[in-house]
């Protein structure tokens, strides 16, 4: 992608782009929610730059359920 020219690569550099750039948003929106979760910070970056919300999403259930019992 970063080796390539024209129209093409240059797409997929900003998808690229924006998609690391909304992962990052997520992460930091959730800071609070992975700080309740076990496991690191930066296990947690690196699952949600990967993941995304299929990441944090079983988390935030998991502790939704866990309060109401």
């Amino acid at each position: 992608m970063t080796l390539g020219s024209g129209w093409v690569a240059t797409a997929g550099m900003w998808a690229f782009g924006l998609t690391f750039v909304a992962h990052a948003a997520e992460f930091i929106m959730n800071l609070s929610l992975f700080k309740q979760a076990q496991g690191t910070m930066a296990h947690h970056f690196v699952q949600t730059m990967i993941y995304g919300l299929f990441h944090w999403m079983p988390i935030k259930k998991s502790l939704e359920s866990g309060a109401d019992s």
